[in-house]
């Protein structure tokens, strides 16, 4: 007699991604108005812009209003949190043929977000690495859910992502013959937080 057995997931690490219709004609123009630097740690880095605060520019005003509206939406009705949240950094990245990011995360945030302006068939992916594997690396023969640690996203233009910010993340190899431009922010929560000995009051 064969025993059914029930499977659950636990503590899920818990990603959303939507699409938001913005003039992204007018972004790009901005954003191609930057500065960006690129960290010579790595060859043919993506470039970051030096700009760390351009959700204070009234051309991304719009952005900023329905980022954080989709960011809402998935935080309150997904997660069942009933807290503000407020963009603290925010920039572009350029991300040019034969380019990548490193492996990175972010730190002093608690979520962070990409929202995608230009993204050329060949440099539209993105890629999140789990880190703790446990004792033993053992190969499964077949990846699922349950099993894999890299999990990669393939965007198009206006797709916008959301991800605890203390996941690994990758901007892929960019295989195409143009650019990959995004903008990407981070969110900390605001207001009251915590409770007893605990609890912060975050005013931003």
């Amino acid at each position: 007699m064969s025993t059914k057995s029930e499977i659950h997931t636990i503590f899920p690490d818990v990603l959303c991604k939507a699409n938001i219709k913005l003039n992204n004609r007018t972004l790009l123009k901005a954003i191609k108005e930057l500065t960006f630097i690129r960290d010579n740690s790595q060859p043919k880095n993506t470039g970051s812009s030096t700009n760390r605060y351009l959700f204070q520019n009234p051309i991304f005003n719009d952005l900023q209003k329905k980022a954080l509206a989709a960011f809402g939406k998935f935080h309150n009705e997904i997660l069942c949190y009933a807290h503000d949240y407020a963009v603290t950094t925010s920039w572009a990245t350029e991300t040019k043929p034969g380019e990548q990011s490193k492996l990175h995360k972010h730190i002093n945030c608690q979520y962070s977000g990409v929202y995608y302006v230009s993204v050329p068939e060949g440099a539209n992916s993105i890629d999140f690495i789990k880190y703790e594997q446990g004792g033993f690396m053992t190969t499964p023969v077949a990846y699922n859910k349950f099993n894999s640690y890299r999990a990669s996203f393939k965007l198009k233009e206006g797709d916008i992502i959301f991800f605890p910010s203390y996941m690994f993340h990758q901007i892929n190899l960019n295989n195409s013959k143009k650019t990959r431009y995004s903008i990407a922010f981070n969110l900390i929560p605001t207001g009251i937080i915590g409770e007893g000995d605990s609890q912060l009051i975050l005013n931003v």
